[in-house]
C-alpha cells in the first residue's frame, strides 16, 4: 500500500537531505513503493528501540522525537530531519539508541 502523505508532508520531504532536489513525481514513485510507509506514533510512543528497530531509513514530518542512550538524552529530532541510518550501516543485533515520539 502506497504512503499517502499531506501536501505539506510531501513538501517537507523533499526538502530533506535524502530528497533534495527530487521532483514531485519521483517522491510519489518512491512513496507507492511496496516497502515504504507511513506511521503515526503517539507522545511517549517508541519510534526505535534497541531490541525493536527496522534497518530503514525514516524521516520525521512532524513532531519531534527525543533520542537518548540509556538515561542520557543525546538530542531531539525535528521535521525534516532522517534517523535509522546507524541501523543500516552496520549489523549489530541492538540499535544504539532510543527514539521516542514527543
Amino acid at each position: 500500500m502506497a504512503a499517502e502523505l499531506s501536501p505539506k508532508e510531501l513538501l517537507l520531504l523533499g526538502r530533506c537531505p535524502f530528497f533534495r532536489g527530487a521532483g514531485e513525481a519521483l517522491l510519489r514513485r518512491v512513496l507507492a513503493l511496496p516497502d515504504v510507509s507511513a506511521e503515526d506514533f503517539g507522545a511517549a510512543e517508541p519510534v526505535y528501540q534497541p531490541h525493536q528497530f527496522r534497518r530503514c531509513l525514516g524521516v520525521l514530518l512532524s513532531g519531534q522525537v527525543q533520542v537518548t542512550n540509556a538515561s542520557l538524552s543525546v538530542s531531539v529530532l525535528q521535521a525534516g530531519e532522517l534517523f535509522g541510518a546507524a541501523a543500516l550501516y552496520n549489523d549489530q543485533p541492538h540499535y544504539a539508541t532510543t527514539l521516542t515520539a514527543r
